[in-house]
């Protein structure tokens, strides 16, 4: 009884000392996944915002878009900081940032108030996402694609949460009592960190510089972003490889994806968000896949050409087959998610290549140009629809046909053959050194 009684004391030891390791791990997640469904809501709610603000197709594009451009202008910023000061800390600020923005989109009917919403959704979304990647590295896991690809599956479930569930309660209940709920969450992630996070105990060279003065400090800051740029394959050709994979998530699920859904295939509201929430459900699957074939084969640029040409040919099936049924299409959509995840490849290259004391900057250098893309392709889609004759306006909201929105989105196959190309001088053979 008492060696049964040990062994079960000691297996209970052993998962408390793995929940305490993948702690922080788990709550940047559900962090990053807050963040990723404030994105999605300006699509869960675009004809009641539109209506509300009454704005244009171009200047809701925009708007939309301040979110993406004011991700890739902090990601530098952020992943400084997070190379400087401690994790905890940045990501209760963030988490606070959130919860200001639920509330201002709960409460505002201002377009300017609009604004700040997505300046500070923005914001925390770069916190969280180079948070979640920092603190991997920092744990050192012997499984680094593997911890990436679930950090990239739970943090895309926030766009399931808001094409689903949000649209359910919007058409029962009024998109103001959803504007609530997403409040509430948001005061909830805020508890989260303000109770649950954990300090890390890693000490680097960047803080330690942090308590020898200005000048030491900005030198160090500047040492490490200088050897993070100088290296192209560092983020410029894994940033626009990885930017290219976010392009289906911006302009399908982020805003014109359920308008597309219902024109073309007559679905009601409800079907088409349960197609695009295929999508993230696919992503969420895709991430510990692509996590796993990172980790098990020591290339990955077959992997990373082989995830181009399956969502070029996926993304060819959905705009060229016109009689398609809600469950082919919940199928080809929550493929299409899994392959997307190839993306994460790009940032695995980066968090194995780089040095310990710079991670933080690369990966935001490859960030900014992955966050650049999204943000330049929805105003880019807003214009070529603004461009067309089809333009018809009923109700006050701006409606296209089938065939203007299927022109627009063939920017997406094009994009695809390019990162077909970018795979191919990727560095991307990976080492055991680091793990």
């Amino acid at each position: 009884m008492t060696f049964i009684s040990e062994s079960v004391f000691e297996w209970q030891r052993s998962w408390m000392r793995l929940f305490n390791q993948w702690r922080n791990c788990i709550i940047c997640s559900l962090f990053l996944a807050y963040t990723v469904l404030q994105s999605y809501l300006y699509s869960t709610f675009r004809i009641e915002l539109t209506q509300m603000l009454q704005v244009s197709t171009i200047e809701y594009s925009w708007l939309s878009s301040i979110y993406f451009y004011t991700l890739a202008l902090t990601l530098i910023p952020v992943g400084i900081c997070y190379d400087l000061k401690p994790a905890k800390t940045l990501l209760r600020f963030a988490a606070l940032l959130s919860a200001i923005a639920a509330f201002i989109f709960w409460l505002s009917d201002s377009f300017w108030w609009h604004i700040l919403n997505r300046v500070l959704c923005g914001t925390a979304n770069a916190f969280a996402f180079i948070g979640g990647l920092r603190i991997i590295a920092y744990c050192n896991t012997r499984y680094v694609a593997l911890a990436t690809g679930f950090l990239f599956a739970i943090g895309n479930l926030g766009g399931l949460i808001a094409a689903w569930p949000y649209v359910y309660f919007k058409q029962k209940f009024g998109w103001e009592i959803v504007a609530i709920i997403n409040w509430w969450l948001g005061i909830l992630v805020v508890f989260i960190c303000l109770h649950y996070l954990r300090n890390l105990s890693v000490r680097f060279q960047g803080a330690q510089n942090l308590r020898h003065g200005f000048i030491k400090t900005s030198y160090a800051i500047l040492k490490n972003t200088y050897l993070s740029a100088k290296n192209i394959n560092h983020w410029l050709l894994c940033g626009l490889y990885a930017g290219i994979f976010v392009l289906p998530d911006v302009l399908f699920a982020c805003l014109w994806g359920t308008t597309y859904l219902v024109q073309k295939y007559v679905l009601s509201e409800v079907q088409a968000n349960m197609v695009i929430g295929s999508f993230t459900v696919g992503i969420a699957i895709g991430g510990p896949i692509m996590g796993y074939l990172a980790d098990k084969f020591t290339k990955i640029k077959y992997f990373m050409m082989i995830g181009s040409t399956a969502c070029l040919l996926l993304i060819l099936v959905i705009l060229n087959i016109t009689h398609l049924s809600l469950s082919v299409l919940m199928t080809l959509f929550g493929m299409l998610g899994v392959m997307a995840c190839s993306e994460i490849f790009a940032f695995i290259c980066i968090q194995l290549y780089s040095d310990e004391n710079s991670i933080g900057v690369s990966l935001a250098l490859t960030a900014l140009i992955m966050n650049l893309m999204g943000a330049t392709a929805q105003p880019l889609f807003g214009w070529v629809l603004s461009m067309q004759s089809s333009e018809i306006i009923l109700d006050g909201l701006s409606m296209y046909s089938t065939a203007t929105l299927e022109q627009a989105f063939g920017l997406l196959p094009l994009a695809f053959l390019l990162s077909i190309g970018l795979a191919y001088f990727i560095k991307a053979k990976i080492t055991t050194e680091r793990l």
